[in-house]
């Protein structure tokens, strides 16, 4: 009886292992089967140690990812190819030298809760792929599909429309690159591949631009306060700012005086409105909203001028081609920005000349 039991038992045992065994002989098929070999390649290939800072740091992907902190140590980063879904990348030559090259997303983040997809180019190099360059495409999105047609990249996803939050997009929408001069460029329609006349006639509204000789800080200058700093008061903010406050306060906290004697101007950065800023009073503590959009701004402690987006070299993210790049706010690109020159009176920003756009984001999420 004893033998019999152990006999069943071993016989148990060999048939568990063999179960185990024939599983993940099957596991790995069904992972790498439709993967082709080029882009198994990039599971193990070297990549800039962050795409969204581009710090020049390198990281080697080990099995498809890398995880870690930046070699001083500033930021915590996570790499992570997506190759497991044949969605997720497209094979095709690029440079049209006879060699497969590759467009592949790549997730990004950096410990917090966004997580970012990149366009990712390679390019082969004798049957080895190298890194070319990337675009960000999105937070928490999702890769339906990457395709390329006569030198056009078509990226087709899922992502937040108005009033979505970044946890669960669903508004479908077509993203369309180019490669010009081994960079990414991002064009608006199937008409404008580049934004080369957009640069053009940005250029000629800098060159038109006045107020940049005539409007300077020293002939707003105004005397600064040096007392106790006032955090955000929400007794007497507005609406806009309240709810903002934490966000704000912990501006304030690393923030002095930096605008009109007795004021702080900080930002609060949301995925697909970019930087939306606020006016904060470091003597009473009320907050308002600046209505308007700044991209770029020049601000001086004892000035109370603002200057928005007036010096065109801050503009440095488009190639010599012409790239349409998003400021980072939806439908917002690059060459659309114009110099704007502001006086704040102690309630009012005063327009000199044209006034900024308007900060659709305020109106969008009723808080304006």
């Amino acid at each position: 009886m004893f033998k019999h039991k152990k006999i069943t038992t071993i016989l148990i045992i060999l048939l568990v292992v063999a179960v185990i065994g024939i599983l993940s002989i099957s596991i790995k098929t069904r992972d790498d089967s439709y993967v082709p070999e080029l882009i198994k390649q990039l599971r193990n290939v070297s990549l800039p140690i962050s795409l969204m800072l581009e710090t020049g740091d390198v990281a080697k992907l080990q099995d498809g990812k890398a995880e870690g902190y930046s070699p001083k140590g500033s930021f915590e980063y996570g790499i992570y190819l997506d190759d497991g879904r044949g969605e997720s990348y497209t094979i095709a030559d690029f440079n049209n030298d006879g060699l497969d090259d590759v467009a592949i997303v790549i997730g990004e983040t950096g410990g917090g809760s966004g997580y970012f997809y990149y366009l990712t180019i390679f390019i082969n190099e004798n049957g080895k792929l190298k890194y070319l360059t990337s675009k960000e495409i999105g937070d928490r999105i999702k890769v339906n599909r990457i395709g390329y047609t006569s030198g056009i990249i078509t990226v087709e996803i899922v992502t937040q429309g108005v009033n979505e939050p970044l946890c669960c997009g669903t508004t479908p929408a077509i993203l369309k690159f180019k490669i010009v001069n081994n960079l990414l460029l991002l064009f608006k329609d199937t008409e404008d591949l580049n934004c080369a006349q957009e640069i053009i006639n940005q250029n000629k509204a800098y060159s038109d631009d006045n107020f940049l000789l005539t409007e300077t800080f020293d002939k707003y200058k105004v005397e600064v306060y040096s007392g106790k700093l006032a955090m955000l008061n929400t007794r007497i903010s507005s609406t806009g700012a309240n709810n903002f406050k934490t966000r704000i306060n912990e501006e304030l906290v690393k923030t002095d005086i930096n605008f009109g004697g007795k004021y702080s101007l900080v930002s609060v950065g949301m995925t697909g409105w970019g930087e939306n800023y606020f006016l904060i009073d470091r003597i009473t503590g009320k907050g308002v909203i600046v209505p308007f959009r700044i991209n770029f701004r020049d601000i001086q402690n004892n000035s109370s001028l603002l200057m928005v987006n007036h010096r065109i070299d801050e503009f440095d993210d488009y190639g010599s081609d012409g790239d349409c790049a998003s400021t980072g706010t939806y439908g917002e690109f690059l060459p659309d920005l114009r110099p704007y020159y502001y006086v704040w009176d102690g309630k009012t920003f005063n327009p000199i000349g044209n006034p900024a756009p308007v900060n659709k984001f305020w109106k969008e999420w009723n808080l304006d």
